[in-house]
């Protein structure tokens, strides 16, 4: 069985079987074959879907690896030939009646004429998963609620205002245990923060519930219904009727309640008035660059941006976007050519690449695997030769004593040395990710370090300036390498 997310890696080679039956196109009265496919989700509107191969990168997929026939209906702007999966708006094509319109008016012509004769209905499908927030594990940060019976969240119900009425849902929320009805109170925010207990041992609790459910001393407390405040059960409870018996909530958060706005935390980490101060949120504005994985796109990207927007709502912050700007980076692919996984069991430990051949050769290999947003393969063997590339540097730069090669001298560089160092400089500029890259390696003369500059006095910048200039020219994708 494959998870929601292993169905839409565009990474892995897709799977199905056809049934053999067919069903018809309402819009051309034309056979369409039935397939069962591992990349459509259930989820998504009625779990089946009408394939276009032509003008979606799934489909077309699929369609190539089962010599489906693919047929284009969507051409360019202007008629003109386009690559497909082409999956933007267009002229459309081997359509009938519909040849040369618009693409996109000619969905809402062809929806309409479906609604019409009863045959279809346009529909929005949002690509938002629930978002299950409760984990039953230790690690997470407690969720502050109490849990007490009806009485006494009758009597905390009938108290006037206060931490805990205040806080309280207009309707009541509820759970049943061992057949009896318990309803949640809140821990106010002046008993803040609720921290888990310090404990040796957290292992699973065996029941389905969180491990704090098997830490009594942690989860039964005397709690106090106008107040919040809470003590273990284990001391006496204070007199009065405002202190109840009640358990703790015993599920933590996920790992987004902190994901979601950690980068926030960053500019305020000490700050116990609130999330982050308004003027240093101010002055530093949301991260400029966002580095991620697609496959963060519908849960963690999605879900920070709900939170931050709900944060500049209420005042908390001033940015209305939680990050300027988004870039996908490419998936590294085992050498099995299958996405690394623990679960597959293709994963490749750095440790061991750093015990083999060094943490630099490993940081130098993964810059030349190619671009930042192109799926990468694995293969251990290419470190040998980065391996090989940085002894050589080694060499020609210290002896067999670690000593600075003769040539390696403290001062400044030659004019010579300057003039080709800046030249390169200049001519690798550094690469906007968001932008198209031209790839390739530049045409003009390679500088050997076969020929050093003249002799005279040279120090650390003379070290860069061979590492970076005279031994090897980088990729355009590279172009940091080249300021090393």
């Amino acid at each position: 069985l494959k998870s929601d997310l292993d169905r839409t890696d565009l990474a892995k080679e897709k799977s199905g079987v056809p049934t053999g039956s067919h069903c018809i196109n309402p819009v051309n009265g034309e056979k369409i074959s039935v397939w069962i496919a591992d990349y459509v989700l259930m989820g998504y509107g009625t779990g089946a879907i009408m394939a276009v191969p032509a003008h979606d990168e799934r489909d077309h997929e699929f369609a190539t690896q089962f010599n489906i026939p693919i047929i284009q209906v969507i051409a360019g702007k202007d008629g003109n030939e386009v690559e497909l999966p082409f999956c933007d708006v267009g002229t459309m094509m081997n359509s009938g009646e519909y040849d040369g319109m618009d693409s996109a008016e000619c969905k809402r012509l062809i929806t309409e004429k479906l609604e019409a004769a009863g045959q279809g209905k346009a529909a929005v499908n949002f690509k938002l998963r629930d978002w299950i927030f409760s984990r039953q594990r230790y690690w997470g940060e407690p969720i502050p609620v109490v849990w007490v019976s009806k009485a006494d969240y009758d009597r905390a119900a009938a108290q006037g205002p206060g931490s805990v009425r205040d806080g309280m849902p207009g309707d009541a929320v509820t759970t049943d245990r061992d057949g009896e009805t318990f309803y949640a109170l809140p821990v106010p925010a002046a008993n803040l923060p609720l921290n888990l207990p310090e404990v040796e041992h957290y292992q699973p609790s065996g029941t389905g519930e969180s491990p704090l459910a098997t830490i009594p001393d942690w989860l039964n407390i005397h709690f106090n219904i106008e107040t919040g405040e809470a003590l273990p059960h284990t001391e006496p409870r204070p007199d009065g009727d405002q202190w109840v018996s009640a358990t703790r909530e015993t599920n933590t958060m996920p790992q987004w309640a902190g994901s979601c706005w950690y980068h926030l935390r960053y500019i305020d980490p000490h700050n116990d008035q609130a999330p982050v101060e308004l003027e240093k949120e101010k002055y530093w504005g949301s991260p400029d660059f966002y580095i991620g994985g697609a496959e963060h796109a519908v849960l963690h990207l999605l879900y920070a941006r709900f939170w931050h927007i709900f944060l500049h709502e209420i005042g908390a912050v001033t940015t209305p976007e939680p990050y300027e700007r988004l870039f996908h980076q490419g998936l590294i692919l085992g050498e099995d050519g299958n996405k690394m996984s623990k679960s597959v069991g293709n994963v490749v430990s750095p440790d061991e690449v750093i015990d083999d051949y060094g943490a630099d050769a490993l940081r130098l290999y993964e810059m030349f695997l190619g671009p930042l947003e192109a799926v990468k393969p694995w293969n251990t063997k290419g470190i040998e030769g980065v391996s090989r590339f940085l002894r050589k540097v080694w060499r020609e730069i210290l002896d067999r004593e670690g000593q600075p090669q003769s040539r390696i001298q403290d001062g400044p560089e030659t004019p010579e040395t300057e003039k080709i160092l800046h030249e390169t400089i200049r001519h690798f500029p550094a690469h906007d990710p968001a932008q198209p890259r031209a790839e390739g390696r530049d045409p003009r003369p390679l500088h050997r370090a076969g020929h050093p500059p003249a002799p005279g006095p040279a120090g650390p910048a003379h070290c860069r300036g061979n590492l970076g200039t005279h031994w090897r020219r980088p990729q355009y994708h590279q172009p940091g390498l080249a300021r090393v």
